[in-house]
Parts: C-alpha cells; sequence; structure tokens
C-alpha cells in the first residue's frame, strides 16, 4: 500500500533527528512534506526525454564556447601577455586561474553529457532524491551526511524520498548515489 507524504516526512523527520537550533519541532514536518511535494512535482518534468536532451545540448554548447574561448586566447594580443603555451602558465595568474575554472566546466558539461546518455530514469530519479535528501540534512540536522552503508541516515532519507516520489519501497542500493553525491558537493564547495 502506498504510503502518504505524512507518513513518509514523518519517517524522514526522525532520521533527522537531532535538529539544528534554529528549526523547532514543529517547523520541520511542514517543510520535510512540502519538499517532498516539491520533489514528486518536479521529478516527471525534469526528467522528461525532451528535457534531457535539453540538458546534454546546453552542455554540449558549454564544452563548444569553453574550446572556441581557448581557442581565441591562444590568439589574443600581445598586450595580454598570453602568447606563450596554456600550460606554461603559472597557477596562481589569473588567465592560468580562469582556465582551470574552464577546465572544470568542461568536465562538469562532459559528465552531464555522459550521464544523459548513459543512466536510465530511475538512476536519475535516485540522484535527485539524494540532492534533496542532502538539503534536508543540511538544512535541518546536525548530522553530518555520511553514507557508510545502506541503513545510514543519507541513503535511508534518500531511499524514502525514492519511494514518495515512484511508489517503489526499496530500502536499499542508495549508498553508490549518496556517495556520488557527496563527493561533487564536495567539490562544488
Amino acid at each position: 500500500m502506498k504510503r502518504t507524504t505524512n507518513e513518509i516526512g514523518a519517517e524522514i523527520v526522525k532520521l533527522l533527528e537531532p535538529p539544528r537550533p534554529e528549526w523547532t519541532a514543529a517547523e520541520i514536518p511542514g517543510r520535510v512534506c512540502k519538499n517532498i511535494e516539491a520533489l514528486r512535482a518536479d521529478v516527471p518534468a525534469f526528467f522528461e526525454r525532451e528535457a534531457i536532451k535539453t540538458e546534454r545540448e546546453r552542455a554540449r554548447g558549454l564544452i563548444d564556447t569553453i574550446a572556441e574561448l581557448e581557442r581565441q586566447f591562444k590568439n589574443a594580443p600581445r598586450e595580454l601577455k598570453l602568447d606563450f603555451p596554456i600550460d606554461d602558465l603559472h597557477p596562481d595568474s589569473h588567465p592560468a586561474r580562469l582556465f582551470a575554472e574552464l577546465s572544470h566546466v568542461r568536465e562538469r558539461c562532459e559528465a552531464i553529457v555522459a550521464d544523459t546518455l548513459t543512466t536510465g530514469l530511475k538512476d536519475q530519479v535516485k540522484g535527485r532524491c539524494a540532492q534533496s535528501a542532502l538539503h534536508l540534512i543540511r538544512t535541518f540536522s546536525t548530522q553530518r551526511p555520511t553514507c557508510g552503508s545502506d541503513g545510514s541516515t543519507f541513503p535511508r532519507i534518500t531511499a524514502l524520498l525514492y519511494e514518495a516520489v515512484t511508489g517503489e519501497e526499496k530500502a536499499s542500493g542508495f549508498r553508490a548515489v549518496c556517495n556520488d553525491m557527496l563527493n561533487a558537493s564536495a567539490i562544488e564547495r
């Protein structure tokens, strides 16, 4: 039998204990349920085939733009002092930091392209649920998000959100997606 938003939300609230001091015990359940409803509304539209194709094309467009920008920098005016190979730039120089950031953006875009070509819809929904679970933990709990096992708080909350979105009760198989989300969020910080 499919559980309600309130039932799943109540279970998530228990996993978020102890709460951050800025939140009252009365506020958290409503916020968690709103998050679940937003996730339910977001997932179908976010993962429609056309939306996936659009994301892939946006990422490819950025990759092309970065390649063009790098090409233009190789032919920059001498006054910019960029007439030596990009690889020879000092790591603290402004151009080196720019190229490092562009490289990071290109890698992220390449990952988006690869993800939209190789992962199935369920894996993408798991990723979105993990992203939402990480947000809930960081917002409402004093716990650090960890994913040492499927029984850890982060994968358990992700599984509950997955159930809320898909109706499928699945207790395991979320550790890897949670670990990926933690690694990605560490890079973004």
